[in-house]
């Protein structure tokens, strides 16, 4: 079985090295086959192990600063015919174990919570 690895990129916060870390710290820390893709506005710098596509549209609000809300977008159905399991990754996260386990989690769909910003 071979399962999705997703991240996004667009703007310039994040440059390619980001990118480029995310994978190697994935090629570590996951034993099973995988596609590691990124949705970006501009592929220039990232490895060619990365599958590259283009941002999902998604209708945003005019007139207000872009907080992340483009994320959202990947929850589309069928999203760029991407087939089975797919995790999400930030690209700012850091892997320092086998994340194997996360693939074998039973259910439909899982999102992490930060305890520490409860209200």
């Amino acid at each position: 079985m071979t399962v999705n690895i997703v991240c996004m990129k667009w703007g310039n916060k994040y440059g390619p090295d980001y990118v480029n870390k995310l994978y190697n710290m994935v090629s570590k820390n996951l034993t099973k086959n995988f596609r590691f893709i990124c949705f970006t506005d501009n592929k220039s710098g990232i490895k060619n192990n990365v599958e590259i596509l283009p941002l999902p549209f998604i209708e945003m609000p005019k007139n207000k600063p872009e907080r992340g809300w483009r994320k959202l977008s990947i929850l589309q159905k069928n999203i760029s015919g991407l087939d089975g399991i797919s995790l999400f990754l930030d690209l700012d996260v850091v892997l320092v174990e086998n994340i194997d386990p996360l693939f074998d989690l039973k259910g439909e769909f899982f999102i992490a919570f930060d305890k520490r910003k409860r209200h």
